[in-house]
Formats: structure tokens, sequence, C-alpha cells
């Protein structure tokens, strides 16, 4: 550890805790320290002529009273030791003729002055850890007012360290002010006003400054630790102005009557029972620059001239002012006896004066006194004895003859040092510039601020001088270059000054200076107390301008221009308007304040200005009341052209509001400003997106990409726009056909344009931000799918055909309820008809290619009737041929990898062993498309001559072809003899549909009486399937009537005489045995309910379903018995050939059955 920098920072601390802690004075105040009611308490004695050792109007407050033997100085300190009394003391109250017993000891320490008056008086204290105050108080005595009288009392602090009852006289500082007013019948009321602040511990923990700036005869503040803490202001209730009389200081122990008392044991501790006050200090506020009264006071009492300047005397060996052994500051007398260094001073007749110095002794008894002049009577004086410099002073009356000498004597032999000699008059509130108890330093507290006018620099000051010092001001450069150099002063105290430093010559503005200050010690040798540098403020130049400047100005009567403005103090502007520069024709002139601003001027014209191009606008500064010839700074614009008035601008609309493009596409937006005679009819154009949309020079917008863009249109005249959506139809990808188109790369443009979706947002939430309802796929390929796309919607895909000529379209689709898709690409229309698919995957195909010119097309994807799900669609190039490849067949078995079939029009090659068709699941890959396969007819109804069939589109088998309606078939149109009908292709022969299959689950038999209320109900008649498109009435015949639509053929057997037995109705139509023992539908099978009817009750039977490799694959036992319907569960068959067996007591049946979903 560094013992020295710990000695030194600890030496800081206790040097910084010792300095006086006032708050800042005014402005062109100082603080100086009163010196009668100030003591450090260095000496090895009370000073008796400043102090009382006790209370010269008061004993005490029972049962404590204030004893002299009770105060002491030691170590630096006050100290006021309580103790018990060995014996009781009575003492006799002559007042009221009463005795009082008194059994504790305590002490008061009294000022002899009294007239103690406005300033700040603080004292340093550590309280007691017993149960009676330590206390920090002023007060004077009675004064009569006619019949009544007052006295005023004011409590800087109440402690008591080991309060009992009221913890916070402990923690607070307690302070009071007290009128003491007793009206004409002889009763006296305390009128009190009371505040506290927290210490931040207990007052007998630590030292703690406790201090009060007594303000006025109505405020007083209360600092502790050099920090402000509370306020109060006395009671007006007697008084206006309560505490505007002087008073005396007083710093007591004392028991209260309200606190329980101390313990013998607690008095009788010396660790606990003692108050220490480490000094107590008293200054008063007088003008900065206010030399002492009494201009003969002590001159040079601290010898600072470095010599005997205003100081006699004789003898000594030697008698010399000395720059070492000093108190303070820099010189101090040494005196080696006989000898003594005199100085005579004249003061006032019979007026009270306090004489102090601080002397350090190294042998004998040095006496501080003052005689007359005249004779040389003694009129007071005080000895120093102590080896370490201590303070001493004595308080005296002149007589008449009031032409003294101060002297400093040492006999023969004895040998001092003094300094900060000192003479003050008793109650003035004034100092000699002796030592104060300041850390000295200067700062500014306001910057340095140059002033033009007067070519001075003004400095706002704060300084703590212990002494009187010099001031040293210099002007610096950027360079820090001294450019002049000035001196001032510092009367010893804490000062507040604005000093106003004269330059010889004017300061460039367009530079940067420092002003440096410096407290310097006076003498031969100066030495830089502290110093502060700060940069000089400079005036901010003032300027004026028209905050716009105007080339051309409109024939009216009065204009308003925005003046900008820069201004040290209040300034007049004024603007004008000359017709030449020569011919002035009206001019406004307004007030502003200081600073930098813009203000609007309105000048009134009593004619209008004629049109010309010579006119003149000037805007000029001024001092306030000044005319032209005063301007500070003036602009002028010349050659301003004044024309005839314009028409404005009211609103700007354009003519198109939402259009589609596609990209490639220009177009012209026109536009149109209000009213049609307005003088400025441009305007610009905005757009929100360029890549998607951009204009040439012309005006004409370009679609580039596609996205949807808004397009501004703003008016030059006024604050007017309108604005329009422009919707450009782009791919979102490029797509070449022969390809798979994904079903989610849909063009770009948005609704109406790209798409068309009647739901609003995206329920799947993925991939686009569309309304189009989009999620991930479970499907083998792909990564999304559209789903729910519902009747009426539709999305288009921009493509580019590399190669025209015959392409194939399928689709992946997986849906819940049959349905249409129809395509439309260039002017090509087709509609595929969509099965359920019981919600899987499937791969649907038109069963003739289509002839698609080469180039970009739009292809359009809409759906028709029920909601499903897609994936993508194909388009592939028909192969050259595909001879040698066989039909799939549902009852073999593909075991090898690698073959392949023809099924609906499509080549597949299987991946590995299955039984399930193409198309279905994940076994087989789509290789393409057969240009010679014939179109699949299986499950399409054949014509019916009676039939009408409203919806184009719809396919049916004639003569063993296949047929679709081009718009509305009326009955009687016989496909092949009516252009209504289109020829599609010869059907295959394994698919064309001789024998009708069964018919749904929820079909039932067309009845005519009944009314079909819910669209889409199924009904059978004359071997065929229907749904109705609405509401469909009584008698309205199936294949006559519009609400109808064919959905299939489908068997239906009304009734039957071969078996006798009855079918339940179970939601799933009606259906009758044939004429044998077992029957099972539908077959093929789409869904996991089977169907099974037997014609007599078999009773208990073995079902069993088999695979083409004769494994079981499902196994139940059944009541073979009427009809009944089978669940399969968990059990899911895939598309393919299985066999099914019932075996009972009495019979077997075996039969085939096709799972097709």
């Amino acid at each position: 550890m560094n013992l020295k920098l710990l000695f030194a920072f600890t030496l800081v601390i206790f040097c910084n805790e010792m300095q006086a802690q006032l708050p800042s004075p005014p402005e062109g105040k100082r603080w100086i320290i009163n010196e009668p009611y100030s003591d450090e308490f260095n000496g090895t004695e009370l000073d008796k002529n400043k102090w009382y050792d006790s209370h010269p109007y008061w004993t005490g407050r029972a049962p404590a009273m204030f004893l002299p033997s009770q105060v002491s100085t030691e170590n630096g300190n006050l100290k006021i030791q309580n103790t018990k009394l060995e014996k009781d003391s009575i003492v006799y109250n002559e007042w009221n003729d009463t005795y009082t017993t008194y059994t504790i000891g305590g002490g008061a320490v009294v000022s002899k002055a009294q007239k103690a008056h406005y300033g700040y008086y603080e004292v340093r204290m550590k309280a007691s850890k017993i149960s009676m105050s330590s206390t920090f108080w002023l007060k004077n005595l009675a004064v009569s007012d006619g019949c009544t009288s007052s006295k005023t009392e004011l409590d800087i602090i109440e402690a008591i360290g080991g309060a009992k009852r009221f913890p916070g006289f402990s923690t607070q500082m307690k302070s009071n002010t007290h009128i003491f007013h007793k009206d004409c019948n002889g009763v006296e009321t305390d009128y009190a006003v009371g505040a506290n602040g927290d210490i931040g511990g207990n007052a007998a923990d630590a030292y703690h400054t406790y201090g009060a700036w007594w303000r006025d005869p109505n405020n007083i503040d209360f600092y502790i630790d050099g920090e402000y803490s509370h306020s109060i202001q006395p009671s007006t209730q007697t008084d206006p102005t309560p505490f505007d009389r002087p008073m005396w200081i007083n710093m007591v122990t004392e028991t209260y009557d309200w606190e329980i008392l101390p313990t013998d044991e607690e008095l009788a501790d010396d660790s606990r029972n003692t108050t220490y006050y480490d000094y107590v200090r008293a200054y008063s506020l007088v003008d900065v620059d206010e030399k002492p009264q009494g201009g003969a006071l002590l001159i040079n009492g601290g010898f600072e001239t470095g010599d005997f300047t205003g100081w006699i005397g004789w003898g000594g060996n030697p008698k010399e002012v000395v720059n070492n052994n000093q108190y303070a500051g820099n010189y101090a007398v040494h005196i080696v006896g006989g000898g003594a260094p005199e100085q005579v001073v004249t003061l006032k007749p019979n007026t009270q004066y306090n004489l102090s110095a601080y002397a350090k002794v190294l042998s004998g008894d040095i006496v501080l006194g003052i005689k007359q002049n005249q004779g040389g009577a003694v009129v007071g004086s005080v000895a120093f004895t102590a080896s370490e410099y201590t303070q001493k002073s004595f308080t005296f009356t002149t007589g008449s003859d009031a032409n003294l000498k101060v002297y400093f004597f040492a006999q023969p032999g004895e040998e001092a040092y003094g300094d900060e000699f000192a003479l003050t008059e008793v109650g003035s509130g004034t100092s000699e510039q002796g030592s104060m108890p300041l850390e000295e330093s200067i700062g500014y507290y306001q910057s340095p601020e140059y002033q033009q006018e007067s070519t001075s620099i003004s400095a706002k000051i704060e300084y703590k001088a212990s002494i009187e010092r010099d001031l040293v001001f210099q002007l610096l450069n950027a360079s820090g270059e001294i450019v002049q150099e000035l001196n001032g002063n510092a009367l010893a105290g804490f000062g507040k000054k604005k000093v106003m430093l004269e330059l010889e010559n004017p300061i460039d503005l367009n530079k940067e200076y420092n002003l440096k200050t410096q407290l310097v010690s006076a003498g031969e040798t100066p030495v830089v107390v502290d110093e502060i540098t700060e940069a000089v403020r400079l005036p901010i130049p003032e300027v004026i301008a028209f905050a716009k400047t105007p080339d051309t100005l409109e024939i009216q009567d009065n204009y308003s221009f925005d003046i900008a403005y820069t201004a040290r103090e209040s300034r007049d502007i004024v603007v004008e308007i000359w017709s030449s520069p020569t011919q002035w024709m009206a001019s406004k002139k307004v007030n502003v304040p200081a600073g930098k601003d813009t203000v609007q001027v309105n000048i009134q014209l009593n004619n209008l200005p004629e049109v010309g191009n010579d006119y003149v606008l000037k805007s000029s500064l001024r001092p306030v009341g000044g005319d032209w010839r005063t301007n500070i700074t003036i602009e002028e614009l010349r050659n301003i052209v004044m024309i005839e008035p314009k028409i404005p601008a009211t609103g700007i609309s354009i003519g198109i509001h939402e259009t589609i493009l596609k990209v490639g596409d220009t177009l012209t937006i026109p536009v149109t400003i209000s009213p049609e005679d307005a003088t400025d009819k441009d305007f610009s154009w905005e757009i929100s997106d360029e890549n998607i949309l951009n204009i040439d020079s012309e005006g004409i917008f370009s679609a580039t990409a596609g996205g949807t863009a808004f397009v501004k249109a703003i008016a030059s005249d006024g604050d007017f726009t309108d604005s329009t959506k422009v919707q450009v139809q782009g791919p979102f990808t490029e797509i070449a056909l022969p390809s798979v188109i994904q079903a989610e790369d849909y063009d770009l443009g948005g609704e109406n344009a790209a798409y068309l979706d009647l739901s609003a947002g995206n329920s799947g939430g993925v991939f686009r931000t569309d309304d189009v309802d989009i999620t991930p796929t479970s499907d083998l390929s792909g990564d999304y799918h559209i789903t729910d796309f519902e009747n009426g919607e539709w999305l288009e895909y921009t493509v580019n055909v590399t190669t025209g000529g015959n392409y194939y379209f399928s689709a992946r689709i997986a849906s819940t309820v049959s349905s249409t898709l129809q395509l439309k690409i260039a002017d090509i229309s087709k509609i595929l008809s969509i099965p359920n698919t019981n919600g899987k995957w499937q791969t649907l195909a038109l069963t003739l290619p289509l002839a698609i010119s080469s180039g970009e097309k739009v292809l359009q994807i809409s759906m028709k009737g029920g909601s499903f799900n897609l994936n993508y669609v194909q388009f592939g190039a028909v192969p050259a041929v595909c001879e040698g490849v066989a039909d799939w067949n549902v009852q073999t078995i593909y075991s090898d990898a690698g073959t392949e079939v023809i099924y609906n029009g499509l080549r597949y090659s299987n991946k590995h062993y299955t039984t399930e068709a193409p198309g279905t699941g994940n076994a087989w890959i789509f290789e393409g498309y057969c240009g010679a396969a014939k179109p699949d007819c299986f499950d399409l109804p054949s014509w019916s001559a009676t039939n009408v069939y409203p919806d184009a589109g719809t396919e049916i088998v004639y003569n063993g072809n296949l047929y679709s309606n081009k718009w509305h078939a009326s009955t009687g149109k016989e496909p092949g003899n009516s252009k209504v009908w289109e020829f599609i292709g010869p059907c295959s022969s394994s698919s064309q549909n001789t024998t009708p299959t069964t018919c749904p689950e929820n079909a039932s038999v067309w009845n005519p009486k009944a009314v079909y209320k819910e669209t889409g109900s199924l009904v059978i008649f004359n071997g065929t399937l229907y749904s109705n498109k609405w509401y469909a009435s009584a008698g309205r015949e199936p294949g006559k009537a519009n609400v109808w639509k064919i959905e299939r053929a489908c068997t239906s057997i009304e009734s039957t005489s071969k078996v006798s037995m009855t079918i339940e109705k179970s939601g799933m139509g009606e259906a009758i045995l044939e004429d044998e023992a077992f029957k099972m539908y539908p077959n093929p099978l789409q869904s996991q309910v089977l169907n099974l009817a037997f014609s007599e009750d078999f009773g208990k039977a073995e079902l069993t379903i088999v695979n083409m490799a004769g494994t079981s694959i499902f196994e139940k036992i059944i009541e073979a018995d009427g009809i009944l319907s089978v669940d399969l569960e968990k059990t899911y068959l895939l598309d393919g050939l299985y066999i099914l067996k019932v075996k009972t007591e009495t019979r077997s049946f075996t039969h085939k059955l096709i799972v097709k979903r």
C-alpha cells in the first residue's frame, strides 16, 4: 500500500471537512467571516473574550443546570460534558420566589456579542449519546411595544443522540422558529413553526455540519453538510416581519420535560455523555467588492505585501516578515523580543470592537493588545502560549479618544510568529480582510461572452479566497496565444461577481477564443492558486433573408412573405415592395424577439401593381424604432416579374380506376386537372412498384412483370392527387409446354386478373399471400396443392408452347364428390369429369389430345360443381407409338417392376409388385399419353332420345362412340346427326358400358310425387343416375327437365317376385335381390362398407376376402340372413381384384370383388 498516498488522501478529506460549506451567494455578493460569532476552538481554553462559559440569563431546565465546570476545549473541539451531580443543587428563583432542585450538570456556551443578524450560521457538531440535547440556536431578549412584548428564537438544530421517546431527534435535524409574545394581560404565547431534515444516520455517530441561512425577516433555509435540507417561514401572526432583530448564539446541552432522563450510568460514561463542537462559524453577505467598513482598520493584516506596509514598531531581534511558518497566505510576521510590530488605527468613539490574530509561540507569553496612541494606556489584550497556531480575540470598547495602537509584543527572550490580524466593529457583520476557512477555487457560473457594442468580454465568476487575492484574465486565441491580459481583484470570501473586461481591439467573430481566469496570490512572486479556461461565446451574426426568393409575383392587393432572421436582441423587421429601384410602393414593419426564427410579414397595397419586370423586394433588420438609416442588415431582390394572377388548380382525377393488363401490354391513363381553365395543368406520376409497371417519356405505361402496382397522379399546382390500381397478369414462374404445372404456380396479378377465389384469405396460410387456398400436400409429388377449389373459382397460368402439336391433358385431383374441371387454352375449351375419389389422389385425363399451336398462351382452369383439391395439371406430347403395350387388366397381378400398361389412354410402368389400378397409388409411374388409345367409356351413360342435356361438356355413349355436347341439347338431338354433339372417339371395347354399374348407396328411385328440395339429391330413373341442380318440384322427370343432371348409368331394380324377402331401407336407396341365394354390392367397391344380400336365413357364416396371391386379408363371422352391411373397419383394400368367400353350414359362395376408389 502507498502509505504516503493514503496519508495525502486522508489529509484531503480532513481538510475538506474543515472547509466552509456555504451556499452559493447571490450575484454581486460575497460571504465573509463574522468574527465575533466564529471560533475554531483550537486553544487550550475557551476564549472568554468571545464566549460565556455559562448562560448569563438562564440556570437551565431542571433537573439539568448549566455549569462552567462542564465546558472545556480539547484537541480542537469545544466539549460540553454532562454529569450526575455529587449532590443536588437547590437554586432560588427570585422572579417567582420558588426553589428549583438540580441533579444533573449540563453546559452552555453563549456569545458575548448580541448583534448576530442576517447571514449564514453553521456548527460542526457530534451529539452526545445520552437522552440530553445537543443544540445550536440563536435568541434575543424581549422588547416591549406598549403593553405587549416579544422575543424570538431560531433553533438551527436540537438533537438527542440517545433519544428514548422520540427517535427522530437522533436522526433528524430538528429546526424551529419561536416568537414568544406576551399580551397586555401578561399571557405569553409561543408562535412556533418547525421543520426537519434527515441527517443520514445518528447525530451521535459522526460529525455533521448544521447550517442556517437567515435570509431576511421571513425566510430561513437550513443545510446539512453543505446541502440544502429544508426551509421555514416564521409565523407572522404578531408581526409581518418577525425575525428582523439581532440575536446572540447558544451552544447548550439540556434536559427536556418530555424526554426520559439519562440514567446515572449513562451520565457516568465518558464515551457517551459529551457533545463535541469542532467549530462554529458565522458569515455575512456584503457587496462582492466592498472593502471592510472603517477605512482605517488594520492594513495588511496578513502581511501579504511581503513587508511591513501599514505597520510600524520597535525593537525585535529580528522583527521581520517571512515567507514561512505562515498560518494562511504566503507571509507571516516573526518577532524575537523584546519588540513589537504596531499599527495605529482611528476608530469610532464609544464603540465596541473585536481584535483577533493567529499566533504560534516558540517561547514565552506573547501579547496581542490595543492601547492609547497617546499615553499608552492599555484598552484590552490577550496572551498566546500555544506552540501551534491558535486564534485568540478579545472585545473592547473605545472611549472618547479612539486613536489607538495595535501591538504584538514579545519580551526579551520570547519568540513567536503571527498572522491574520483582524479588527472588526462588533455587530457590523463585516470583517477585516483576514483569513477565511475556504478551499480556494475559481470558476465561471456563466460562460464568458463577447459584447460587440462595447468591445468587451462579460465574465461571470464564482470564487473562494481565504484571503484577498488578485485576478488575472487572459484572452487566448485558438493557438493558446495571449491576445490581451487584464487584472482584477478578489476580496477574501466566497463571492459571485460579473466582470466587464474592456478590450483594446475588437475580436474577429469568425475565430475562436478562450478566456483563462486565474486566482493569484499577491506579492512579488505571484502563485496561481486556481484557474479556469472556457470558450468565449461570440455574438451570433445578425442576418435577414426571404425564406423563399420569388422570381415572379402575381398581381394582387396583398402579399405574404416568410422572413428568416437571426437577432441578438429584440429588433424591427421591415419588408418593402418597390415598383422599380427608385419607386417605393408599400411596406410593413413587425417586431421580433431575440433569437433565430422565421416570421410571416403581410403587406397590404393601396393600388394594384401593373405588369412589369423591374420590381424590387427588400427586407431589413433594424433597432427597435429605427429607420432605414439604422439598418443592421438588409436583403434586396431585384428584377422581380409581376404577372397576371393565375387560376389555381382545384383538383385532379384519373379516368381509369382499376384495370387489368398482361405483361407486355401498354396503357395510356387519361388525367383531368380542374378547373378546365386552370393556369397550371402540369402533373407528375408516381408508381408504387416500377418493376411491375413503368412509364416512358410519352406518358405510356408498360406492364413489365406480374403483380399489382398503384399509380398516383400528382398535380403541380396544389396538394391534389388521385390514384388507380393496375393489375398486371404475368407468370409466377416460367412454364413451357409440355410440362407439369403445379397448381400453386398460378400467375401474378391478383384477384380477377390471375385468379378468382370466393373466400377471403389463404386458408392454408402457406406459400403465397393471395386469397387462393394453399396447403402442404400429402401427395407423392409437389410441396403444395390447391385446397377447396370451389364452384365458380378459376386459376390462370401463362405458358409457352414451345412446339405446336397434339397435347394430352391430365390433372392430379383428390375429391369427395363428383364435379367437373374446365380448361381453356387459346380457343380450346374442354371439360374433365371428376369422380368421387374418396379423398384419394388420382390422375384423371382427357381421352383425346388437344391441338395447341406454338407461342405464349394463357391457360385457365375452372371448377364446376362440388369442390376438390388440385395438386397439378400436366400437358404431355403424344408419343409416336404405343404399339406392343397391353391395356391394364383388373384381373392381372403385375409382379415384375417396369411392366408397361395403357390405362385410360395413359401409359404407365410399375415400380414394384401391385394389383392396384394405375393412377391411384404410388406403384405406377406415369410415362405419357398414347395417341392411338381409345377413350375409356366405363361408367358413362348411354344417350337417351327422351333426355334433355342442359350442361355443355356432358359425355354420353352412343353406338359405341363417346360424344360431348357443346351446348344445351334438347330431346331427340341424336349424336352423330346433330351439331350440338361433338364426336370424341370410339370407346375401347373393354370399357364400353354395356352393363350398368351398381347405384350408389345414397341414391333412391325417382318418385314422380316427391319434391327434391336439397341440391345434389341422387335419384335413379331408367337405368341412369341423376342429381338435381336446384329445387326439383314433383313430376319434374329426369332426362326431360333441366333441373336434373346425368351422372352415369346405374343398375335400378324396382321389384321382383322371385325372392320372398324384404329389403330394409338403410339410407342407401332400394335394392332387390336377383333370383339367386347370394348377392353383393356395390361392385366395384369405392368405400369401406360392403353390402351383402341372402335369399334365406343361412345362419352364421365365415366371410373371407383374399387377394390374387391367395392371402386372406379380411375375416369376419356374420349372420347370413337378408341384407346386411359389413364394415371393413381398419382393413383398407387397395384398388384391384379380390375374391370374396362366404361359407355357411349348408352352402358356400364365391364372388369376384373389384375395388376401384
